[in-house]
């Protein structure tokens, strides 16, 4: 698979997942979500607390969407993508390019951001 054959929110979604990862939080606090108006959604619910970043639209249904992201997971977990790609999709994520920002606004909702990396 290429990272060309995802969706460009699915591309965000994933970048987005991945620079919260990076942050700390667990990957069980950190879910995807489409709405009635296609527009995805990554959402962290966290410490009582819940933030939610738009990443873009999908032009599938909602039972489309449920097959076609577990796909897009296991693609980038089980590096079926070319690892480079898979730097590219996280370092262009606009988590990534504004990760500054990104950490203010969930310190805004008040939740603070782990340090589970030990530094």
């Amino acid at each position: 698979m290429k990272r060309s054959d995802l969706p460009q929110a699915f591309q965000e979604a994933l970048g987005t997942h991945e620079v919260l990862r990076k942050l700390g939080f667990l990957a069980k606090e950190i879910f995807v979500h489409q709405n009635p108006d296609n527009s995805v959604l990554v959402l962290l619910r966290t410490q009582g607390k819940e933030f939610i970043v738009h990443v873009g639209f999908v032009g599938m249904t909602r039972d489309e969407m449920e097959k076609e992201w577990p796909k897009a997971v296991r693609a980038f977990n089980n590096l079926e993508i070319p690892e480079q790609e898979l730097l590219d999709m996280v370092s262009e994520s606009k988590a990534f390019r504004e990760k500054v920002s990104l950490i203010f606004a969930i310190q805004d909702k008040g939740i603070v951001i782990p340090n589970r990396s030990g530094s």
